[in-house]
């Protein structure tokens, strides 16, 4: 060790050269890293949403998300069902094991849906299955109250607001 100092302090002009030369490898590696807001992390989850118009929320439950989650629970890999149902819309949320792949599982999950549809109500809208992303998450959710008629407030926010966020963006 003694050596290297020795030698760093014979030598002025070359210790300079060399900090010099790794403090520009680091603002050249600096300026080129990449940065993320979130990971590329995908989360084997697999959703499948249904609309059925007008329903309350305890007839969503045993005639939509019930009949879905009984056709799915069978399948291989699965490690959770949890089912959300609310005004006119189910949502049921299927968590896989960690090494299962997505694109095999939302063909299965498709499948089993399709099998089921004879058990679901007729005017329901067809279930849409899609997979879960961090990415396509929206980073912010606005939501307005108005004493005005729906359509008249509908059109001051497509008019006024929507310009002023699509400039963000």
């Amino acid at each position: 060790m003694r050596g290297f100092i020795r030698f760093c302090i014979d030598r002025p002009v070359f210790t300079w050269c060399f900090v010099a030369l790794f403090v520009m490898l680091g603002g050249f590696s600096y300026g080129r890293l990449g940065v993320t807001l979130y990971p590329d992390v995908s989360p084997p989850v697999v959703m499948i949403r249904t609309i059925y118009a007008g329903a309350s929320p305890e007839e969503i439950e045993t005639l939509v998300s019930k009949p879905i989650e009984d056709a799915l629970s069978d399948l291989s890999g699965l490690d959770s069902i949890r089912s959300y149902s609310q005004n006119g819309v189910s949502l049921v949320v299927l968590e896989f094991d960690e090494d299962a792949d997505l694109d095999l599982k939302i063909i299965d999950v498709e499948n089993k849906v399709r099998s089921a549809r004879g058990t679901l109500p007729t005017d329901i809208e067809e279930p849409v299955s899609t997979k879960f992303d961090l990415a396509s998450l929206p980073f912010m959710v606005a939501s307005f109250t108005s004493d005005l008629p729906e359509t008249a407030a509908k059109n001051i926010i497509n008019d006024t607001i929507k310009p002023i966020v699509s400039r963000i963006e």
